[in-house]
Order: structure tokens, then sequence, then C-alpha cells
């Protein structure tokens, strides 16, 4: 695995293979973070400098392992319960959010970019980051609501559908046609094509 997008992956995978979807809600995750942390935290509880040396040596599988709970808690809680929504399905490679901003608009005034579902959640979209798009809220609801899309080739696309219901959209027309400049996966191309906004 070689980015935060197929690591998250795995393990929504991993956790959906046990059926322990059914246990991660918010609370419940931000525990079970909070213990994993705190027995890390034992490992070199009351050592020496000397003494955490050796302790590096002898317990780094089990730090490892500590470390790794500690990764899947906040990932599949910031993939699931959205604990960081601005910068949700962060992929620097899929999508642009290395540096937040808005696939449509470019903007990157981060109190106002959320992460969009491409295969909508209630048509069965994973909350998984091959699955997300940074966009402006205000845009974001367009894309929601199918009157915009990035076309597989990258071009954007608003719909007259926003002009002819109510006569305005000057503030978006201006982005029909113009190229995004990021590389897209060919999962998420696809999904964003299946998604079919006109």
């Amino acid at each position: 695995m070689t980015n935060i997008v197929e690591t998250t992956d795995f393990l929504i995978q991993f956790r959906d293979e046990r059926n322990w979807a059914q246990f991660h809600n918010s609370k419940d995750l931000a525990i079970a973070l909070s213990i994993e942390t705190a027995e890390l935290n034992e490992i070199f509880l009351w050592k020496k400098d000397a003494e955490i040396e050796q302790v590096e040596r002898v317990d780094k599988q089990k730090i490892a392992d500590e470390l790794a709970d500690i990764l899947m808690n906040f990932f599949i809680g910031n993939t699931d319960r959205q604990w960081f929504t601005s910068l949700k399905s962060i992929n620097p490679e899929d999508v642009n959010f290395w540096q937040p901003k808005c696939a449509i608009s470019g903007k990157r005034t981060l109190p106002v970019l959320e992460a969009a579902h491409i295969k909508p959640y209630e048509k069965s979209g994973p909350h998984a980051v091959s699955n997300g798009l940074l966009l402006r809220s205000d845009i974001h609801k367009l894309f929601d609501k199918g009157y915009l899309t990035i076309t597989p080739d990258y071009h954007i696309e608003i719909s007259p559908r926003i002009k002819e219901q109510f006569e305005n959209g000057r503030d978006y027309y201006k982005f029909h046609g113009n190229k995004r400049n990021y590389s897209a996966s060919k999962e998420m191309t696809q999904k964003t094509t299946e998604k079919q906004r006109t």
C-alpha cells in the first residue's frame, strides 16, 4: 500500500469482513483511539532514557502493533464519521487534497470546503477515500443535485437547468468547459461517469 487511499480502503475492507461497522460510532471510536494511545504510552511509562532505547529494541513489534491500532481507529473514524469533514478523503494522486482546494473553483478557503461522495451514499456509494471529491459547499450541493459534473476527461460541465430554473447562475457558468488540473484515478473517473450528471 503506497498512499492513504489504499491504506484506508484496506482498513475498511478488513473491518467490513468482520462486521465491525456496527460498533463504529463516534463515541466508541473515540474511546478506542484513546485506549490504544494509552496502551502505547504504557510501554514507555516510568522508563528512563537508557531504558527507552532498550524497550524500543525489545518491544519493537508491540510498539508497531499499538501504532497500527491507533492509525486504524483514526482512519476509520475520519472516513466513516467524517471527524474532519473538509479534509476527508485525502489522496495527493487521485484528487487535490494535499493542497486543499475545490476541484471546480480552485478556491482554498478551508472552512467552506467539503468532501463530496462521487457515487452517492444513498446509492451504496462507500465512505471510502477513493469515492471522495473536495468541493466548495455551494458547489457540493449543486453536484449532489445533478447541476454540474466533471467529465471523464476532467472538463467541468454546468447544467442549463440552473439558468432555466433559477434565471441566474453566472457565478457557475464561468467554470463550464474548464479543465481541472489534477490527476484522477481510473476508479474515480469511472464513478464520476457512472453518476451521469447532466
